[in-house]
């Protein structure tokens, strides 16, 4: 292993048509799809990079979203990529805000929760999506908070595929629980913090937008204040920090011809 070496990964989330179909030769073939969708849903993979961030999701595919996480994406951009003329605005998920700022009924969030009843078998399963690794725990009754804590701390909850937890007929409620690293019976963040900073972060995704709207409106020197106000309370902000670049190649000045989108020539 590299020391300091971390895998950083990009999506881009588009919905549209598409045709599947074997492309190839007599020597190899591979199965593809073909769609000026999934041509745009690459390029936003690859604009992940100029915007630092790890999700890029179309407007399309925004409009898709339930109430519940649409507070919490953030409008970056609007603009047309390689291959397509028409513009689109540009959204991503802030995912500090955890599973989204309207939790459901039956989502836990275990980092903030102290008192915890499970759902029973006749209910629907609890998603307790803290970490990447996960393991699958079959409980019968609504277990209390110190015997989830012990049951998930045992090494040989780890490392369990989770694609099986599916096919199973008893009347266990089946729940994706975090590895023993994860310590739910010592919260680090009280409900009121997390509250408070869930606010903080949609204040900001307000302002932002805003600043988004001026420029998008041509109003470059207002939008140039509001991103300067957002990097001085997020200064590691990237999207902030590009717009104000693409600006600045203009000396900030809107160009005559300008639509209210812009081109994103990278690929």
């Amino acid at each position: 292993r590299l020391p300091g070496y971390e895998v950083k990964m990009g999506f881009g989330l588009h919905v549209g048509w598409s045709i599947e179909g074997a492309i190839g030769s007599k020597y190899k073939i591979d199965a593809s799809y073909l769609s000026p969708h999934v041509n745009i849903a690459a390029r936003l993979e690859g604009a992940t990079k100029q915007y630092s961030v790890p999700l890029l999701m179309s407007e399309q595919f925004y409009s898709l979203l339930s109430n519940n996480y649409k507070p919490g994406c953030r409008k970056l951009d609007r603009v047309t990529v390689r291959g397509s003329q028409q513009p689109m605005y540009l959204y991503t998920y802030e995912p500090s805000l955890g599973s989204g700022p309207a939790l459901s009924a039956t989502t836990l969030n275990i980092s903030a929760a102290q008192d915890i009843t499970l759902p029973s078998h006749n209910e629907t399963r609890a998603h307790l999506l803290k970490s990447t690794i996960s393991a699958t725990l079959h409980v019968h009754d609504s277990p209390s908070l110190e015997e989830l804590s012990s049951a998930i701390n045992k090494p040989e909850h780890t490392n369990i595929d989770i694609n099986h937890i599916e096919d199973s007929n008893n009347n266990s409620t089946h729940i994706l629980v975090t590895p023993p690293s994860f310590k739910i019976n010592t919260p680090s963040i009280t409900p009121l913090e997390k509250r408070t900073q869930a606010l903080n972060i949609l204040e900001y995704i307000k302002q932002f937008e805003s600043g988004v709207d001026q420029y998008l409106a041509g109003n470059w020197s207002a939008s140039r204040i509001i991103f300067e106000q957002c990097l001085d309370s997020r200064p590691s902000d990237t999207p902030a920090q590009v717009l104000i670049d693409y600006m600045a190649n203009f000396d900030f000045i809107v160009p005559e011809n300008w639509r209210g989108y812009r081109e994103l020539t990278e690929k």
